[in-house]
């Protein structure tokens, strides 16, 4: 329903601005989305399976490394559009603290990482350690660029927004092909194309960015800021867990050797690289979504980017699932058009794809809860995550006992049925009155 407090001129034009805007960042995405295809496709086939599968387990656990920095986005998304000219100042002094803060906290990391590399070599089965140097360096572009992501999306910059897209798909296609195919390097040098597209995207976000973040900087409390990352970084822990913990959790658990284990890089992470890309085609509603819900909520006005991103959302990732279904083995033969191995996975394509529909959907009505600084919905994503993991610790005894197909669908229906019941969980949370800050809280 149109709240009748909005004219219907303007919200014509918003709902105008809202799909002229989500239409430039699905371009974006879909570019990047591309060059990335082309990365998969000119790597898979001279890394080989096992060395594709091991620089798909690290890329996954930089996710995992990336989760405060995904709090971060959230967070700074919030401040950028909830202040205003005059807010600036304040705005400037916290980025810059928080970005010192957040290279020191790296640092720690990184010297544990390297003082326990030997271990972390066994338990990922990595063939050298001097992968961990590449890794380590997207780490830091990982946790840096969602912070000023986050300032460029809270501006509502969609078109400098855009380009960060791209500056990092199309960086780590271009060092794809100098370092693996022209210079015939293996899973490091593909590591090291990571980094690369990771720090040209926060490089391009940082300098679209620099009048915030380089404005003089005013006395503000740091601590009421800080004190609402946490439960940003924990909503999208939970949401990173749901959602990407596959890979990692059947490379740990299957022994080496397996034909579970051998087929991983090619019977199974093809097949969830389709899924993680459909969500890819959903992010760009989020992100356009949230900085006007932020900024509508601190002026107390009303807006209804929920409702379009959910129906974009819904229609886009629905036809996208259906296709799926019915034609299983063309996005893989398109995303693996030079490695016929990987079309072994088809199987699991249609599976991937719901699974990953109903979690782009919990993750679009999340992001207006935290637009909202609204967490009713926390202590369920916090439950469900709990009993994920659990699910997958029951599992990890049995697995390597299962035929290889057997395994990977047990992994990926409990990804699914967990992301149902996360999108049925946050839905009826958001039933009840809701009881959050003051826009001015947010301001």
């Amino acid at each position: 329903m149109v709240p009748s407090s909005i004219p219907a001129g303007a919200l014509s034009e918003s709902r105008s601005t809202f799909f002229r805007q989500g239409g430039w960042m699905t371009l974006a995405t879909v570019g990047s989305g591309a060059a990335m295809t082309l990365v998969h496709s000119f790597a898979a086939r001279p890394l080989g399976p096992e060395e594709y599968a091991t620089v798909g387990t690290l890329l996954r656990i930089l996710l995992f490394l990336a989760i405060p920095g995904a709090g971060l986005q959230v967070l700074f998304a919030q401040q950028a559009a909830a202040a205003g000219t005059e807010g600036l100042g304040g705005l400037a002094r916290i980025t810059r603290t928080t970005l010192g803060l957040v290279t020191a906290g790296w640092l720690v990391v990184a010297l544990a990482v390297l003082g326990e590399r030997e271990w972390i070599q066994q338990t990922l089965k990595l063939n050298q350690t001097a992968i961990l140097w590449p890794t380590l360096g997207a780490a830091w572009a990982s946790l840096a660029l969602p912070l000023f992501s986050g300032l460029v999306q809270g501006r509502e910059r969609f078109g400098t927004l855009g380009m960060v897209s791209l500056a990092n798909g199309f960086g780590r296609l271009g060092a794809i092909v100098a370092l693996v195919v022209v210079a015939q390097g293996k899973s490091t040098s593909a590591m090291w194309a990571a980094f690369v597209g990771l720090a040209a995207a926060a490089g391009v976000a940082a300098w679209g960015s620099r009048d915030v973040w380089l404005a003089k900087g005013t006395d503000t409390a740091l601590g009421p800021v800080l004190k609402r990352l946490g439960p940003f970084t924990l909503s999208a822990g939970c949401l990173l867990v749901l959602s990407q913990s596959d890979v990692i959790f059947l490379t740990a658990t299957l022994p080496a050797g397996t034909a579970a284990s051998v087929q991983l890089g090619s019977h199974y992470l093809p097949a969830s690289t389709i899924g993680f890309a459909m969500t890819q085609f959903t992010v760009p509603l989020a992100l356009v979504m949230f900085p006007k819900i932020a900024r509508s909520f601190a002026r107390s006005e009303k807006s209804d980017a929920l409702q379009l991103a959910l129906t974009g959302t819904a229609l886009v990732g629905g036809v996208a699932a259906l296709a799926a279904t019915l034609l299983p083995k063309l996005p893989l033969q398109i995303l693996y058009l030079r490695s016929p191995a990987n079309w072994a996975a088809a199987p699991l394509v249609p599976w991937c794809a719901w699974a990953m529909l109903s979690f782009a959907l919990a993750n679009l009505i999340v992001g207006d809860r935290m637009a909202r600084a609204d967490f009713r919905f926390l202590p369920w994503a916090v439950a469900l995550t709990a009993g994920f993991l659990a699910t997958l610790g029951w599992l990890a005894p049995q697995l390597p006992a299962w035929e290889a197909a057997s395994a990977y669908r047990a992994v990926v229906g409990t990804i699914g049925g967990f992301n149902l019941a996360l999108l049925a969980a946050v839905h009826c949370s958001t039933r009840r009155p809701p009881v959050t800050e003051s826009p001015q809280d947010l301001r």
